[in-house]
């Protein structure tokens, strides 16, 4: 599994892709424009941010979230948690 980050300038979102190969089976969007897409099992698969430039403590918050992600899929504990 690879996390791929996209932006596009011209339309300011920021694209966050969990699973390349996933099947869209379902999306919802919140009141700031935040997509997000679900596979058939309900699985996060991708992330996208409207206004991603007025957005930044979300995309900061996102992106602790997928390195948490990932590290947990990896085997790898989070740095983050072990000091709690």
């Amino acid at each position: 599994m690879g996390v791929r980050l996209s932006y596009e300038p011209t339309t300011d979102i920021l694209t966050v892709t969990l699973q390349e190969e996933a099947d869209i089976a379902d999306m919802a969007e919140d009141t700031a424009g935040t997509v997000f897409a679900y596979d058939a099992e309900g699985q996060l698969v991708l992330i996208a941010i409207a206004d991603a430039s007025r957005n930044l403590d979300k995309i900061r918050d996102i992106e602790r979230i997928v390195s948490r992600l990932a590290q947990r899929i990896l085997g790898h504990p989070d740095a983050t948690e072990a000091g709690r």
